[in-house]
């Protein structure tokens, strides 16, 4: 989803965005209160099958040779969506956090710019030339059910390899283009 954020993680964004910008204070209240002001939706990239996103976090794991449970915390492409509560924000930047919710659960934030990065690091090593758009991809977003029922008849796992690549790095330019946080879960 690129959005508004919503509830905690509003206040999660203004404290990521006070530890890791060097943006003067100022800079950063508008920058907050632009978000804020965001629209609720500026776009939804259908709901992600959890197993395909497993299933590319595992593939980005392997091109570095680590264990998809070792690339929490020693992969390079640290802006990846390991949790499932997981914020995206369009500031430069390679820092990112695991902060607790109310209930103790990880929330993840990072930059925009750095998944956009990470995405294009990651396309380049990958031998499946990830990075062109899936024919259905359109489907996926205009028609998830027609979309879904592709899958039951046997889409193979490249081809969602290529459209969670796709969906993030499409999400990654959204955000930072119009200015508002991306974010999942």
């Amino acid at each position: 989803m690129v959005g508004r954020l919503f509830g905690p993680e509003k206040q999660m964004a203004r404290d990521y965005l006070t530890d890791v910008s060097e943006l003067p204070a100022n800079e950063q209240t508008a920058l907050c209160e632009a978000w804020d002001s965001a629209p609720e939706q500026v776009a939804s990239l259908g709901s992600l099958h959890v197993a395909a996103l497993n299933a590319f976090l595992e593939h980005a794991a392997a091109l570095e040779d680590l264990s998809a449970s070792d690339a929490t915390e020693r992969s390079r492409w640290r802006h990846l969506p390991y949790w499932l509560a997981s914020n995206w924000l369009p500031v430069p930047g390679d820092v990112t956090r695991v902060v607790k919710d109310a209930l103790g659960g990880p929330v993840f934030f990072g930059s925009a710019f750095g998944l956009r990065d990470n995405l294009a690091e990651i396309a380049a090593r990958s031998p499946l030339r990830l990075g062109t758009c899936p024919s259905y991809l359109e489907l996926k977003q205009s028609d998830p059910r027609a979309y879904y029922d592709m899958l039951l008849d046997g889409l193979d796992e490249e081809l969602e390899l290529h459209t969670i690549w796709s969906v993030f790095h499409q999400a990654a330019n959204l955000s930072i283009e119009r200015n508002v946080p991306m974010w999942m879960g």
